[in-house]
């Protein structure tokens, strides 16, 4: 995954107020770091995607 589809995504789902970005000072990390948080209004759906995802991978973990 390259930097620019990773942060073409962020930017997205940032535009669509499914995530809220901020930065924040990581002590020993030196210049600040960007943070992402899930909106409340996305939370659930993203837990829904998430189980979908972990189910797949259980069912299909043979394959890869």
């Amino acid at each position: 995954l390259s930097d620019t589809v990773l942060y073409s995504a962020l930017k997205f789902l940032e535009d669509t107020g499914a995530i809220s970005g901020y930065w924040r000072k990581v002590e020993g990390r030196g210049r600040p770091r960007r943070m992402y948080q899930v909106s409340s209004t996305w939370r659930d759906k993203a837990q829904e995607l998430a189980g979908f995802w972990r189910e797949y991978i259980t069912h299909h973990k043979e394959a890869i």
